[in-house]
């Protein structure tokens, strides 16, 4: 049976459990979806009532896009400071090449990025669309790409974000992002999420080789497990890097130092219980400008406090921190001691490294965004596994994300985490619905992983972005009869576009790429 059909089967039941469960909660009820407030902090989306509708988990096919031209392209560019190519494909030579305008990037890893999304993307092009290349008697194409974790504007973009200046925003060529895309559809509204590198890997595994068991963000990733959802472990749980957070939208935000954020509330003579507890105080006072992902060190701080005062109380239940945030042992410290300073306050950061079968254990995941605002293949490993997936909702998406939906598949969680704690008391208070949204969330990477749901990820998130890319390109030989494309760009930026990559296109070539 096809997963939309199972969906379709499932959908009346999760009305019935969560609209009981939600329409009660006033909280709930004084949400609107999508709020974004003045400090860019996305709120989660959590609907007046629960009423689903929508039981494909298939995209909508999104609108015809309008023509656009190689002057376009250039225009665009201008937008960004790096990150940013131009892919041509040249009759002439029956190949494929990537144009870069800016030096300075190309020893940036985000380039390496772009180039490997490059790469794979023209032996894919050459593949599925055989009939648009076919040396001197096809005309020439020329498609805007992006890469890196997430766009990189020019910083005079991100002066008033999310709004952003009609300058930087008010072009009308798509772009092809391999990568995270902004949340915000005024931004850049034709910049199209598609398959980051390492899943572009995976899919073109698929489509040439049809594997894909040894390609790990559509491997198992603890969704086999027989552990049930009644038996796992009550608490949220993360583990990975202490990364930083879109550094590029200028938000303020920081990690902790302990030396000058907390070590001046400390006094001689002070209990341990009384140290940590005067560190979590004037952390909790600096909450706004740290890091999402220290915003969850924080709060797990502050729930080992809890639960150690529950220890004295026997008339609780359990004296087990609520939440479980702290970045994997091995992370980079920011100085030498860095972390074992934080810790001399009672700031126990680091954690014991988890593999993904240890964190299947727990009944509450989350993805906290890194430093593109999402965690790339962390969301799709963690909504596989047995329990309960909130979903981190940060100013960036990737286009795994359209195929998730909230209250369905995760319980969404905002930017600044001030409601982790009330959606997981929800969860822990409505055990049927949440264990119903945790087995909609493995099946739905169950069937990503079939041979019927990576077709459909390949067609619906790949072929069909590309084929609407292809439809709207305007050839020279319309724009500019008798001129070849070097001759349109030449004349409008002369030698500034300099070919960094050459790529023949042709799947199993060992040398199908080169440089210039």
């Amino acid at each position: 049976m096809k997963y939309q059909q199972f969906l379709a089967g499932i959908t009346a039941v999760a009305v019935v459990f969560l609209g009981a469960s939600l329409l009660g909660h006033s909280r709930f009820l004084s949400h609107v979806l999508g709020v974004v407030n003045n400090q860019s902090r996305i709120k989660a989306p959590v609907p007046n009532n629960i009423v689903m509708t929508s039981t494909n988990v298939s995209l909508a096919r999104p609108m015809k896009l309008a023509p656009y031209s190689i002057e376009d392209l250039v225009e665009m560019s201008s937008v960004f400071f790096k990150t940013f190519g131009i892919l041509v494909y040249d009759p002439i030579g029956d190949d494929f090449l990537l144009l870069d305008n800016n030096p300075m990037q190309r020893q940036k890893s985000s380039f390496a990025k772009l180039v490997s999304g490059f790469e794979r993307f023209t032996s894919m092009l050459r593949t599925d669309f055989p009939e648009r290349f076919r040396g001197p008697e096809s005309p020439e194409l020329v498609i805007a790409i992006g890469g890196g974790d997430y766009p990189h504007l020019q910083k005079s973009c991100y002066q008033n974000f999310p709004h952003i200046s009609p300058d930087c925003t008010a072009k009308s060529a798509p772009i092809l992002q391999f990568g995270s895309v902004y949340r915000y559809s005024e931004i850049l509204p034709n910049m199209i999420a598609m398959p980051n590198p390492g899943h572009l890997i995976c899919l073109s595994k698929w489509r040439f080789f049809r594997k894909s068991l040894h390609c790990s963000p559509f491997g198992q990733s603890g969704q086999d497990s027989e552990l049930k959802f009644e038996d796992l472990i009550p608490q949220v749980i993360w583990r990975g890097k202490d990364f930083g957070y879109l550094g590029l939208l200028d938000n303020g935000l920081r990690r902790p130092y302990p030396d000058q954020d907390i070590e001046s509330n400390i006094n001689p003579g002070m209990k341990e219980v009384d140290v940590k507890t005067a560190a979590v105080i004037a952390l909790t006072q600096l909450y706004d400008i740290l890091l999402p992902r220290w915003k969850g060190v924080v709060l797990t701080a502050k729930a080992e406090l809890e639960a150690d005062r529950m220890k004295v109380d026997l008339s609780r239940h359990s004296s087990l921190p609520w939440v479980n945030i702290k970045f994997s042992e091995g992370t980079p410290p920011v100085y030498p001691t860095y972390y074992s300073d934080m810790a001399k306050f009672g700031i126990e950061a680091l954690g014991d490294y988890m593999h993904t079968t240890e964190l299947a254990k727990y009944k509450y995941q989350i993805d906290l965004g890194g430093g593109g605002g999402t965690t790339w293949t962390g969301t799709m490993q963690k909504l596989a596994m047995p329990g309960l997936l909130f979903h981190h909702l940060t100013p960036t998406k990737d286009y795994i994300h359209d195929w998730m939906q909230p209250w369905i598949h995760y319980i969404p969680v905002s930017e600044d985490l001030r409601d982790l704690r009330e959606m997981f008391d929800w969860a822990e208070a409505n055990p049927q619905a949440a264990k119903m949204i945790s087995k909609n969330g493995s099946d739905l990477m169950r069937h990503m992983r079939s041979p019927e749901g990576l077709d459909e990820i390949y067609q619906q998130s790949f072929v069909e972005p590309v084929r609407r890319v292809i439809e709207a390109y305007l050839p020279v030989s319309v724009t500019h009869p008798g001129l070849s494309w070097t001759d349109v760009l030449t004349s409008l930026e002369g030698d500034s576009w300099v070919t960094t990559w050459r790529c023949s296109g042709l799947a199993g070539h060992d040398e199908s790429c080169k440089r210039g």
